[in-house]
């Protein structure tokens, strides 16, 4: 039974070459997208749940709670918090480790008497228990040791490669900061992509002491530390949670202890659940997640339309065979079973077919997305989703027409030619289905490309362009700062240059003020600056001046503050000009008000903000961490090949980096354009599909009405008639995906943009144009096949009626 089942599907095949190819092309290619997506969605959502205790490990978070908007949402928390945290609760904390690069974007390594120095991004200090908290594969050394001493340090492997080459690393002396001496006691390996973290180099925390003055900072107020808990087994977070409040009454001062709560975050929540100031790196969204799984569902629904509308068109020829199998004896079972079979063939065919496209897709989607996703030939979940994914597809395709066609009468099927009616119907109803699908898609991807567009190209009350960032904390650049920016500006490519504490428009610090009308202090937004920081970053004044130059006691009497700032004491800026601050130890008065600028991302509203001059030495230290450079248009070589000569002339053997304040801008965005970029391109994938399913349902029916066209055109009617007679159909079924997709598509965009502080309006351009696009595809789509028929001799179409 199964070799005739067999037989006759390569017969059918056969006599149906066509139409079986796209049918399997079809659904090879929705397949093979959706196990890109899969692979991808797999990868967001494993970060960090390769150590073996993901479960019980937690973040320690901090919010500062302030009226008038003031406040922050920190990532990381006080130095001393860590101890006190598992001596108070000791029966529910196993460890704590700190992580911790002194808030630096990076620190310079030399390995003497070599010339290899460079500037790493990635080195941390961090407690001896990290390897208790945290997986980490030792190639040399002992992860529970190497840590234990001052002033040893551990590094990956692809960084021992990278200073030391081929020699043994163990033991060999690296210079930190050209200052002090670190012994590499081992070599792990590079941690994975889908971690939240990247260290290259784990120094002991205990180094530390020697940066200050022997002991570790004692502040309850900064909090520099990134700081996890590893729970002891069967400790719920809710359980910790609970006794934090108590904690922080006991340790934190009663000056601001009111405004201050502790939250625990899960490790494995941290790249797609924390939007918080301070991440080590930038992290994902599980919205973007969302939106791709959707995509890949789409996708796979119209890949398994186009396989529905093909095989239920097809089954129509197929009433005659059918009626003469029941004639000479096949029950409905045999019948059921030969279309089932012959669908679960191209299924496994699709399957097959679809593997080979995501093995030769795969290096390019990794190349587009930055990613590192691999496919494992023997993965039993993507193995076995596809798999069960075509059959399925396939079965489902071949029940409707093998249970109505195996249900008629052999006398009237053989009679009417009209034996799969009710097909039609179905047919209406699942290409409207898929152009409503296609319509949605371009819409919303088109909303996504406006938002980023709008988010990394609007205005943010400041000019980004031409401005130079350069990387200088802790570098000993604070005895030639002045000299080095007073011969910058003797050269006729340089306009401005100052110093600032973060990257402005991406991220900011805080610091406690107590403005008149406050009770006592509160924690604002804060950007430390050098003079020149409005005029090189184009920020407009709104009432008073600037820091001046010939003013040495500005950094301690006065402060410049944003117009949200004043806005939320009820002050004009006028009225903000001359009022009182305490700042610390000092007293300072308000002497200039600067109109609203993103100093942080645009996902979040404009806060209150304080801009406050520092001429310490020691700022190169801490506060201030790069020196920001407005070059004139046109000279980049030229400014860049000045600030270089600079640089070595007065910091000599330190390498000298920079970046455009406009680039690391639109990598804040980084998250969103990846979103778009694979959105993008599945969504036109997801319409190539359907345009050619479309292109076999419509080679099918303008074949099946070959007799009517030539009726027609005898009759009279012109080329250009029956194009149209046989688009009208269509075009119906457009208007109804329009008016479905229409509405759909607004409340998805609507609900995501919602999410973004600062967002465009859902345009309404967009939904005609994704509309429009669709309907000329498919005109192109169905047109081609009409002209061709449209244009047959009709006299060789009915020669055999």
């Amino acid at each position: 039974m199964l070799q005739n089942y067999l037989t006759a599907a390569w017969r059918n095949f056969s006599k149906r070459q066509f139409y079986s190819l796209i049918n399997m092309v079809g659904l090879a290619v929705g397949l093979a997208c959706g196990a890109l997506i899969y692979l991808y969605v797999r990868h967001e959502v494993s970060y960090d749940r390769f150590h073996q205790n993901a479960d019980r490990i937690y973040r320690v978070n901090e919010f500062f709670e302030g009226e008038g908007g003031a406040g922050e949402r920190s990532a990381s928390i006080p130095f001393p918090m860590a101890d006190a945290l598992k001596i108070d609760y000791d029966n529910l904390v196993e460890e704590v480790v700190r992580v911790y690069n002194f808030q630096s974007p990076m620190l310079t390594v030399a390995h003497e008497p070599t010339d290899r120095v460079f500037n790493e991004r990635n080195f941390f200090f961090a407690d001896s228990t990290y390897s208790r908290v945290f997986d980490l594969t030792m190639i040399v050394g002992n992860s529970s040791t190497a840590l234990n001493n001052s002033h040893s340090v551990i590094i990956s492997a692809s960084t021992a490669r990278r200073y030391f080459g081929a020699e043994p690393p163990l033991g060999k002396l690296l210079l930190f900061q050209n200052q002090e001496d670190l012994i590499v006691t081992g070599v792990f390996q590079d941690v994975p992509d889908n971690a939240h973290m990247h260290p290259d180099f784990l120094a002991s925390f205990s180094t530390l002491k020697s940066f200050y003055g022997g002991d570790y900072p004692q502040s309850w107020h900064w909090n520099p530390c990134w700081t996890y808990v590893l729970l002891k087994d069967n400790v719920q977070p809710a359980s910790l949670e609970a006794h934090l409040p108590k904690f922080v009454k006991k340790h934190l001062p009663e000056s601001f202890r009111d405004e201050v709560s502790l939250r625990l975050q899960a490790l494995t929540d941290i790249h797609l659940k924390s939007d918080l100031e301070f991440e080590i790196e930038a992290n994902g969204n599980a919205e973007d997640i969302y939106i791709l799984t959707g995509i890949a569902v789409f996708v796979l629904l119209i890949a398994c339309i186009n396989f529905m509308n093909l095989s239920t068109a097809q089954s129509v020829r197929r009433a005659r065979e059918v009626s003469l199998r029941k004639t000479i004896g096949a029950s409905r079972a045999q019948l059921i079973g030969q279309f089932m079979i012959e669908s679960a063939i191209i299924g496994v065919m699709a399957v097959i077919f679809s593997v080979m496209l995501l093995v030769l897709a795969l290096p390019y989607f990794n190349r587009f997305t930055g990613k590192s996703l691999a496919f494992d030939i023997l993965d039993p979940w993507l193995l076995g989703g596809l798999f069960w994914a075509g059959l399925i597809v396939a079965w489902l395709s071949s029940v409707y027409p093998a249970l109505i066609l195996s249900s008629f009468q052999p006398a009237k099927a053989l009679k009417a030619g009209k034996a799969m009616g009710k097909g039609i119907s179905l047919r209406e109803i699942l290409v409207t289905f898929q152009f409503m699908i296609s319509i949605v898609l371009i819409i919303v991807t088109g909303v996504a490309v406006k938002q980023v567009n709008f988010l990394s190209s609007g205005s943010l009350g400041f000019t980004k362009d031409n401005i130079v960032m350069i990387p200088v904390i802790r570098t000993p650049i604070a005895p030639y700062y002045r000299t080095m920016v007073e011969e910058a500006l003797q050269q006729s490519s340089i306009e401005s240059v100052t110093a600032v504490e973060e990257i402005v428009g991406a991220k900011h610090q805080g610091g406690s003020y107590t403005f008149e009308g406050m009770e006592k202090a509160q924690l604002f937004p804060r950007l430390k600056i050098r003079h020149d920081f409005t005029r090189t970053f184009q920020i407009p004044l709104l009432a008073g001046r600037d820091y001046n130059l010939d003013n040495r006691a500005d950094d301690t009497v006065s402060v410049v503050v944003n117009e949200t700032l004043v806005k939320g004491f009820k002050w004009t800026p006028e009225e903000a000009i001359g009022r009182f601050c305490q700042v610390g130890d000092f007293r300072a008065q308000i002497i200039g008000v600067v109109k609203d600028f993103n100093f942080t991302s645009k996902q979040q509203p404009v806060a209150p903000l304080v801009i406050q001059l520092n001429n310490s030495p020691a700022a190169f230290n801490l506060n201030l961490k790069y020196m920001a450079v407005r070059i004139k248009p046109g000279t980049l070589q030229q400014s860049l090949s000045t600030l270089e000569a600079l640089w070595q002339k007065f910091l000599p053997g330190r390498p000298f980096e920079y970046f455009f304040l406009d680039h690391a801008l639109s990598n804040s965005y980084a998250s969103e354009a990846n979103l778009i970029k694979v959105s993008t391109a599945f969504s036109l994938l997801a319409v190539g599909v359907a345009c050619l399913g479309l292109f076999g349902l419509a080679s099918f029916q303008t074949e099946q009405r070959k007799r009517e066209v030539s009726i027609r055109k005898v009759l009279g009617s012109s080329t250009n008639q029956v194009i149209v007679l046989m688009l009208s159909y269509y075009v119906k079924l457009l208007g109804a995906a329009v008016l479905i997709a229409f509405p759909l598509a607004w409340f998805s965009t609507a609900r995501w943009l919602s999410g973004y502080a600062y967002r465009i309006d859902v345009p309404w351009g967009i939904f005609f144009i994704a509309s429009l696009l669709v309907t000329v595809v498919a005109m192109v789509t169905v047109g081609y096949k009409s002209y061709a028929v449209a244009n047959v001799n009709p006299v060789q179409s009915l020669r055999s009626e």
